[in-house]
């Protein structure tokens, strides 16, 4: 740590939406030069954003874990990606050690999912940009039948680790349809996502021939918040899990990369997608 009267600018880099929280955070590997057995010294720095500004906090705990975590699947989207008539986009993510995307399909014809025959598709994985503990998988089935109810699950084919069935149906040709709208869910707090949690489901309930639902933005009050997302797609998992989402980025999900870390949608070639995707 410097000593002495500072010469230089203290201020943070960051300018991500407040607050900003990190969780499961694995430094097994970058700390492990420089740990020892026994006790261990850890120096940090805070520093403030700007000269006006008054809030300055700081939590840190640190937790030894003797086995590794459960290579849990969480937060499972399913977007339209192109022609809604034979692909979906689905997004997911894990911890660090599922560095393999897999999404598996079967038409689902009233029995019980049977994933033998199924029809494999390879995406792609990066580690998130506000969960640098997680891994953020995508991936994108295609050359489906139009008009046809699936089955499908998504997860780690060499780790055969995979999430609960979902289901969805794609589009047909022509003809009408029926969706649910909505806006500004914005959870910032628990309670608050498991309002809208509820309040997804009824309207599931309520409208069961709702081929989507479409989100206007805003999903969470602060994007770059990785825990808001936990809550907010946690606790609508079962209904996300069985329905399409067609979302829109909000202003309050417009910085590094929040939306579309969140969800799998078609953008045209080199298209900026760290605002949202347009």
């Amino acid at each position: 740590m410097p000593e002495g009267e500072i010469q230089y600018s203290t201020q943070a880099a960051s300018n991500k939406d407040l607050p900003v929280m990190y969780e499961n955070i694995d430094l097994t590997e970058p700390m492990k030069a420089n740990l020892h057995d026994g006790s261990n010294d850890i120096a940090v720095e805070v520093h403030q954003q700007s000269d006006g500004s008054s809030d300055l906090y700081f939590d840190m705990e640190l937790k030894a874990l003797a086995n590794a975590p459960t290579l849990d699947i969480s937060k499972v989207t399913v977007t339209f990606y192109g022609d809604a008539t034979s692909a979906k986009g689905f997004t997911w993510y894990t911890p660090l050690a599922s560095a393999q995307s897999t999404v598996q399909v079967v038409p689902n014809q009233g029995g019980l999912a049977d994933f033998s025959q199924a029809q494999s598709f390879n995406g792609r994985e990066s580690v998130a940009s506000n969960s640098t503990g997680e891994m953020v998988h995508k991936a994108e089935a295609t050359g489906l039948m139009p008009d046809t109810a699936y089955y499908f699950r998504v997860g780690d084919q060499s780790l055969d680790i995979w999430s609960e069935v979902g289901t969805f149906k794609t589009a047909p040709v022509d003809g009408e349809f029926t969706f649910i709208d909505l806006t500004d869910t914005q959870a910032k707090e628990e309670d608050e996502a498991i309002l809208s949690g509820s309040t997804l489901a009824k309207a599931l309930a309520t409208v069961p021939n709702a081929e989507f639902v479409v989100h206007n933005g805003d999903v969470v009050e602060n994007g770059t918040s990785e825990q808001e997302w936990n809550w907010l797609l946690g606790h609508s998992q079962d209904s996300l899990m069985n329905t399409t989402i067609a979302p829109s980025a909000g202003n309050h999900e417009h910085k590094i990369y929040a939306f579309y870390e969140h969800f799998n949608v078609k953008q045209p070639e080199g298209a900026e997608t760290k605002t949202g995707a347009y």
